[in-house]
């Protein structure tokens, strides 16, 4: 597969259907396991970089994302924040309940 930066534009089609391959961009990141470990620990994370990084984008991608709608954000004073229980739906890392 052909690595590709995603866009707020090809964010919804391509980031959601690629989680397997996802890979984690923060330093020192084992992988899925790590990124799982993060989304269970915390309520929400910083867009940038953390949400960000999550998702494959760069930091302007990021934000532009975040501005159109296609990531959900939480405004606290002036840092935005994404609610990690969105992360993990949109990562398909929430099993439905049975």
């Amino acid at each position: 597969m052909k690595n590709q930066t995603l866009t707020p534009g090809n964010l919804a089609p391509k980031c959601f259907q690629i989680v397997k391959a996802l890979r984690c961009h923060v330093r020192g990141c084992g992988g899925m396991d790590k990124i799982t470990k993060l989304l269970n620990e915390n309520a929400v994370l910083p867009l940038w970089p953390e949400a960000g990084q999550v998702l494959g984008l760069r930091r302007g991608a990021t934000y532009a994302a975040a501005r159109s709608g296609d990531i959900k954000t939480i405004r606290l004073g002036r840092l935005l924040k994404v609610p990690t229980a969105w992360l993990r739906q949109k990562l398909g890392l929430d099993e439905p309940a049975a």
